[in-house]
């Protein structure tokens, strides 16, 4: 009956833990740690990263373990760890303590045992997380001095525990990686001249680079999502087009050179938006034919970078004349600095 009793509470402190680790509210590592101290009481971990033969670690997580501590293991005992000696001896799915592969007698003798001591600590359980038949970290736990020794029910435990860490530390890391190169994906798409949108199979956008946002800004400025309002002219113009490869303008956005091509096995759509260069000075023009012929000329010089002073200058009138006239061609057209005047004229 004790027995039966026993063996329920661990069975539910097992689900209970994976419950906690399938929803990290922190780094893995670290909510893997912490877990196992609330629900098993282990007050000392460290959860390293490893090589694929676990001989070599590195980038600890640690849990109530000094800084110092990790120092002085990395710097001094690492090379004689007697895990690290036969670790080439464990199968991926052992769980190990001292004793499993060094007398007690002999474990005295080594350096390794004092330096254990000497930060009150008396024994150690490790095991693996593996991908496949690589292994990838090491999570040790430590006993103090005042606590009992290992036992056979910590190794059962420890055992059925980690294959379900190994695995949520291989899509952990699969995942990381795939953000990563999702980031790089997208760093390199914001350099890109031509703008490039995602959409869904829902007709959803998922993405768009900075230069799609530039494009659609420039003839959709007074929208709040200019991106969307482009993309919904496309949906709502000419729906058909998103069925086939092909290469269009909008009425109503013809400054705007279109094509369309289905990606990712036909589950999405990459839009790419390129203005075409004859509108585009066209556009210019016209906003310049809103100015004086002195005006124009001082506007021309300002998107060149030229200052003020040398406006003036260049031009034999006062600074006060230049900011002037500067205000006048920011008020009609709609910009609020240089930076913005630049922009709309694309230098």
């Amino acid at each position: 009956m004790s027995t039966n009793l026993i063996s329920e509470k661990e069975t539910t402190k097992r689900f209970q833990f994976i419950e906690e680790i399938i929803r990290p509210n922190k780094d893995l590592r670290e909510q893997i740690l912490s877990t196992f101290c609330d629900i098993f009481g282990y007050q000392k971990g460290v959860f390293w990263q490893s090589n694929t033969t676990g001989s070599t670690l590195s980038n600890p997580i640690t849990l109530n373990i000094n800084h110092g501590e990790i120092m002085e293991y990395c710097e001094v005992y690492k090379h004689n760890d007697p895990i690290l000696h036969f670790s080439s001896k464990f199968r991926n799915t052992d769980v190990f303590c001292y004793s499993d592969f060094l007398r007690f007698k002999d474990f005295k003798q080594t350096d390794f045992l004092k330096f254990m001591e000497k930060n009150n600590n008396h024994d150690i359980i490790s095991f693996y997380i593996n991908d496949g038949n690589k292994r990838t970290g090491v999570i040790s736990f430590l006993r103090s001095r005042q606590e009992e020794a290992f036992t056979m029910n910590d190794k059962s435990r420890l055992l059925f525990l980690s294959k379900y860490i190994s695995k949520l530390q291989f899509y952990d890391n699969y995942f990381e990686d795939y953000k990563e190169k999702v980031t790089a994906a997208e760093q390199w798409a914001n350099l890109l001249s031509v703008g490039i949108v995602v959409i869904e199979e829902s007709f959803g956008i998922r993405y768009y680079n900075t230069k799609a946002l530039e494009i659609c800004n420039n003839f959709s400025p007074n929208q709040n999502h200019p991106v969307h309002e482009i993309l919904n002219n496309i949906l709502l113009n000419d729906h058909k087009s998103m069925e086939t490869k092909k290469s269009f303008t909008l009425p109503q956005q013809p400054n705007i050179e279109i094509s369309i091509k289905k990606i990712n096995n036909g589950k999405q759509w990459m839009v790419l938006l390129n203005e075409n260069s004859s509108s585009i000075e066209y556009k210019a023009d016209e906003l310049l034919s809103l100015l004086t012929p002195r005006e124009r000329e001082i506007a021309k010089l300002l998107v060149r970078g030229l200052s003020n002073v040398k406006i003036a200058n260049n031009l034999f009138i006062s600074i006060n004349t230049v900011k002037r006239h500067a205000k006048n061609i920011y008020n009609k057209l709609d910009v609020k600095n240089k930076t913005e005047l630049c922009f709309i004229f694309k230098q």
